[in-house]
């Protein structure tokens, strides 16, 4: 079996939606054959190259054709890449918590590798470094509740707020939570002993 054929029934056994790099696939060939392999496949219409070194195997709609990949997926896909952690910006961790309705206008991920950006279709991806502390429980939910905590700031954090936070976690995630508790800024320690001591 071809290179390019591994690497097809790879991406297929992931389905729609998958996003990679050509270092998920270093064990079919050297680094060069799996990037001249890409470049055929996506060539061919088989894959979508989204910038250098990043494709999909993009979601299709029936009048819409292929579809954007998800923004979280193309972090998730990065980090992968660079075997570098990913949190998500402030703004981003309130509306996906639904705490506001309002979509961030900037996509801004928090790294613990390089800053960089991306640009992918018309939709630039902001990569900023930050520090360990910062990026203290990337990925979970407990990490999220941190990085909104964060970006609210002292003086926006009311009980009304902080039920509504309080309400995104289960018990897992608020032992998460609590043992992240020593990362975050000393003035945001009555805040998250609030959301612990809260009913589920």
């Amino acid at each position: 079996m071809t290179v390019s054929n591994k690497i097809m029934l790879k991406i297929q056994k992931h389905g729609r939606g998958y996003i990679f790099t050509p270092t998920d696939f270093l064990s079919f060939g050297s680094r060069q054959a799996i990037d001249t392999a890409l470049s055929r496949l996506a060539a061919q219409d088989k894959i979508r190259r989204l910038t250098r070194g990043l494709y999909d195997y993009p979601k299709q709609h029936q009048l819409l054709g292929d579809l954007m990949p998800s923004l979280d997926k193309i972090a998730e896909a990065i980090a992968r890449d660079t075997d570098s952690d990913m949190q998500i910006s402030g703004a981003r961790a309130l509306y996906l918590l639904g705490l506001t309705t309002q979509v961030p206008a900037q996509t801004t991920y928090l790294t613990s590798g390089r800053s960089r950006d991306i640009k992918i279709g018309s939709v630039l991806l902001k990569l900023r470094h930050a520090s360990s502390k910062v990026m203290a429980g990337a990925g979970s939910k407990a990490g999220t509740i941190l990085q909104a905590i964060r970006y609210l700031g002292k003086n926006n954090l009311n009980d009304t707020m902080l039920d509504k936070l309080g309400s995104k976690l289960d018990c897992s995630d608020k032992r998460a939570l609590k043992s992240l508790a020593r990362y975050a800024p000393g003035w945001a320690k009555p805040s998250i002993d609030y959301i612990l001591a809260s009913e589920i």
